[in-house]
């Protein structure tokens, strides 16, 4: 997939681009200090979302992006790479959040285990340095809403794709965030996000694999629990060919509220 790059690629360009530090909760402990020497941080739990939401991982506004990635130095032009601590978890956030605005990047197959496995040095994470340069438009894509995924779900063209595990979709395993009904939306698909991987790096065929599970491209809506690991999914499916592809930002953390009044299918 071009989105992808190896320890080898980024061990001889590491002075040429820009590398960003995705922490998102338990792929990222707060406890660790260090990373790939020279490389921004971003928290999708913090800063990384739009905290007035009321739902987590929401994504920015198109200025307060701008001001996080001005905040965080990236300037026109730069060859971004994104990484994070789990291998492959919450680094395609980042990179769908960069391309919902139009900014080019890259994701580390196998994050930092697979830089570290491979000998290469970490250093002590420093403040982001500030002074960006890079423009966002006034609208970002990419993303949609509750309205977005019922239509979609309305529709037998489109497809919604859920990245939970095969239990929290199935409603047979409780979902770990409180006020949540357990199951799936009425006509979704499974695709658990682990399925694709393999030791922490997205596996080689997973292109393939996601068109055998969702069928040849067409329009699709990826969800999971709270948007994270749905643009995973939405990454592999970019890269397999599906030109039409947008996040359920809020997913289940949203559709699944109790109260809601909303379908839900427990059981296959």
């Amino acid at each position: 997939m071009e989105m992808l790059v190896t320890v080898e690629w980024l061990t001889e360009h590491l002075d040429e681009v820009t590398c960003i530090d995705v922490r998102c909760g338990v792929s990222m402990p707060e406890t660790r200090s260090h990373g790939i020497p020279g490389a921004r941080t971003l928290n999708i739990d913090e800063e990384g979302s739009d905290q007035s939401s009321g739902l987590p991982h929401t994504m920015l506004s198109p200025q307060a992006f701008k001001t996080l990635l001005h905040q965080m130095g990236i300037h026109e032009g730069d060859t971004i790479v994104c990484y994070d601590g789990y291998g492959m978890f919450c680094a395609p956030r980042a990179w769908w959040m960069l391309r919902s605005a139009g900014i080019a990047a890259k994701v580390l197959n196998g994050g930092l285990p697979a830089w570290e496995s491979a000998g290469h040095p970490t250093a002590p994470h420093q403040p982001n340095p500030g002074g960006g340069t890079i423009s966002v438009p006034d609208a970002l894509v990419g993303f949609t809403d509750m309205a977005g995924v019922q239509a979609a779900l309305a529709n037998p063209d489109t497809t919604v794709v859920d990245a939970r595990a095969t239990g929290r979709f199935e409603g047979t395993t409780p979902e770990p965030r409180e006020g949540l009904t357990c199951g799936h939306m009425p006509g979704a698909i499974n695709l658990p996000f682990t399925d694709l991987l393999e030791d922490g790096y997205l596996r080689p065929d997973a292109s393939e694999y996601f068109i055998t599970i969702c069928g040849e491209p067409h329009p699709l809506v990826t969800s999971c629990g709270s948007g994270v690991t749905a643009s995973l999914l939405a990454m592999v499916a970019v890269g397999a060919g599906y030109n039409d592809v947008h996040v359920y930002d809020g997913s289940w953390a949203e559709y699944g509220q109790t109260g809601l009044n909303l379908e839900i299918v427990q059981g296959t």
